[in-house]
């Protein structure tokens, strides 16, 4: 499930590897007939003899990333794709409520599923954990979110944003979200589980807070992120992502 909190150990999917599932000789050779008539020339790529798979323009390169992300979501697993220039640098499978990826030196957008929460295509703005990774990596200028509908949710770099400047800023309205959160997601939680919320609240601690939401209520129960929380993760960006030195655009059905 696409989780709206940063996460204490960041990425923590299996990685099988670049490009897993990919075969050059495999995928010229054995794929079945298709009506070339259906068939748009400038959304085709050509894969290169390192695996990378370039494009004719960017907007090919992305709408290849959402055609391989937004059915993973639709199964339940966040898959994430890097993108330079025009070209597809790593693709990569993930599980639940996490991916991981190779060198962030490698890409300049990266994009990721979240999958659904309370109902069909509907699902989380890009969490804090994106957002963070986004903006600690000096190359990377952008982070899009696909759902299982295929319908997008960007942040986007502001250029001259000085990210350590703001960090009390920051950090500040990091954890009246996640205490928000907490307060709708909590409600029905076993007493034990409440109590190390509560006490990870007192000390501020809003990587611990996030972990036991995501650890203790999320997997352990099989519980769908509430759609209170998904709202409460798409007015978040709503009043701060300026602030935080993105912007953002989105498409996702579930914010109309």
């Amino acid at each position: 499930m696409a989780i709206p909190l940063p996460k204490l150990a960041g990425c923590v999917a299996k990685q099988p590897g670049l490009f897993s599932g990919i075969n050059r000789k495999s995928a010229i050779w054995k794929t079945k007939r298709v009506d070339l008539k259906n068939v748009d020339s400038n959304l085709l790529g050509y894969v290169c003899k390192d695996g990378t798979i370039n494009f004719s323009s960017q907007k090919a390169a992305i709408e290849y990333a959402k055609n391989k992300i937004a059915p993973a979501a639709a199964r339940g697993y966040e898959n994430a794709v890097g993108i330079k220039g025009n070209r597809v640098v790593f693709q990569v499978n993930g599980e639940k409520t996490s991916v991981m990826r190779p060198d962030s030196r490698l890409f300049d957008i990266g994009l990721h599923g979240h999958p659904d929460a309370y109902a069909k295509g509907c699902t989380a703005a890009p969490s804090q954990q994106d957002y963070m990774l986004l903006m600690k990596n000096p190359f990377q200028k952008k982070e899009i979110v696909f759902n299982s509908r295929g319908e997008y949710y960007s942040l986007t770099k502001l250029p001259s944003y000085n990210y350590d400047a703001h960090a009390h800023f920051r950090d500040e309205k990091f954890f009246e979200y996640i205490r928000d959160v907490g307060k709708i997601e909590l409600k029905n939680a076993p007493r034990a589980v409440r109590s190390q919320f509560l006490e990870a609240q007192k000390r501020k601690d809003i990587y611990d807070m996030a972990e036991i939401l995501d650890e203790k209520v999320y997997l352990e129960n099989s519980k769908a992120v509430s759609e209170g929380a998904v709202k409460l993760s798409h007015e978040f960006w709503q009043k701060y992502a300026e602030k935080l030195g993105v912007s953002v655009k989105t498409n996702f059905s579930n914010f109309k």
